[in-house]
């Protein structure tokens, strides 16, 4: 499964909304988008969330953007 991710950076909090495969989910991180703090980060978020390992989640595109893709990849 892909989805599609909206990062917000320099956040008070850091929360996930999540809103289905088909649109782009939301997540909101303290980290600043300073190499790749952010990005690391949006990763073991969506890890909890998903309750999956980190390298379960894979960052497909987006690298230096705040729209990234990841993979989702199951047991």
């Amino acid at each position: 499964m892909k989805i599609k991710v909206k990062v917000i950076t320099s956040s008070s909090q850091e929360r996930i909304e999540y809103l289905g495969p088909d649109d782009i989910t939301k997540v909101w991180t303290h980290s600043r988008p300073i190499k790749g703090e952010a990005t690391k980060r949006v990763r073991e978020i969506l890890a909890e969330y998903l309750k999956l390992p980190k390298h379960k989640v894979v960052l497909v595109s987006g690298k230096t953007s705040n729209i990234k893709t990841y993979k989702i990849e199951s047991y």
